[in-house]
């Protein structure tokens, strides 16, 4: 199916904004465009922009899917219709609506979800075994994502050492720009997070990292990506080279830690701290990770 000509505008507005989304956001929009087409579309080059907002709803709920779906079809409709001057207030008071469901919903999943996950000291606990058994890999991955709550696209980084980065910075900044580096100083390193999910939104993210845990890690690993496949190459699948305790995601890592620290007397600067690490609001943190509410 070619793109029609109202998903090209759409697509060629995100590209061309102050902020331009990425390449995989690009993609999703297609795809979710294509989807709404075959299922409730007809055929015309501004479908989108020539239905009316009741028939959108309608569509949309009859999809069957959960409420966090719908949001995102929706959306399509919502940019679309703005960007062609057509009306959307009943698709935002649909979207208000879904949205009250949908925040529901993520509030009982981590009720029970709460229920399942280890405490912060058996993470840890897994994390220094990886140290001892010198498991580099492994405990870097694993220390840095619990420690920093990042996601699993900003493990994806360089080891390298601060010489040969200034040097990377002059010789090629685009490549740069779009990857990750663990940089290598005498006592300490710094973590660059160029290429994550919300970079559009945050800009680059840079963590002094002090712990001699992971400077002495690194230099046991020595200069390169972190993450390598059977062919010594980086993966572009990573998530498949990402291995947390007991097959928990980046998420359950990340609501261990904000569990933990509410019991800190200084919880909410700790807490949002952390949301700044992985590039996302206190609001959002609180929306969906903070699993335990006081």
């Amino acid at each position: 199916m070619s793109y029609s000509s109202e998903l090209q505008q759409l697509l060629n507005l995100k590209q061309t904004q102050e902020r331009p989304v990425a390449q995989a956001t690009l993609q999703k929009y297609s795809e979710q465009y294509r989807k709404l087409t075959q299922e409730i579309g007809y055929d015309d080059l501004f479908w989108i922009t020539k239905s009316n907002e009741g028939g959108l709803i309608k569509g949309i709920k009859d999809m069957n899917i959960t409420a966090s779906g719908m949001l995102g079809y929706l959306n399509i409709c919502v940019m679309i219709r703005l960007m062609n001057d057509k009306s959307i207030d009943k698709l935002i008071k649909y979207r208000d609506e879904l949205n009250i469901i949908k925040n529901q919903n993520t509030k009982n999943n981590n009720s029970v979800k709460n229920e399942f996950l280890p405490p912060f000291t058996t993470i840890k606990e897994y994390i220094n075994d990886l140290y001892k058994q010198n498991d580099f890999v492994n405990y870097l991955v694993n220390e840095l994502i619990f420690l920093y709550a990042l996601r699993n696209k900003d493990i994806n980084v360089m080891i390298i050492d601060k010489d040969k980065y200034k040097l990377l910075i002059q010789q090629d900044p685009i490549f740069v720009k779009n990857n990750n580096f663990l940089i290598i100083y005498k006592t300490y390193c710094v973590l660059i997070v160029n290429n994550y999910k919300t970079a559009n939104t945050y800009g680059a993210k840079k963590i002094t990292i002090r712990s001699r845990r992971v400077l002495n890690a690194v230099n046991k690993l020595g200069v390169g990506w972190l993450l390598l496949n059977n062919k010594g190459e980086n993966p572009s699948n990573i998530e498949y080279y990402i291995k947390l305790y007991n097959g928990l995601g980046e998420g359950d890592y990340f609501k261990v830690r904000v569990r933990q620290l509410q019991d800190e007397p200084n919880a909410l600067q700790e807490i949002n701290k952390l949301c700044g690490y992985r590039g996302s609001s206190l609001e959002t943190c609180e929306s969906y990770y903070n699993i335990i509410k006081k």
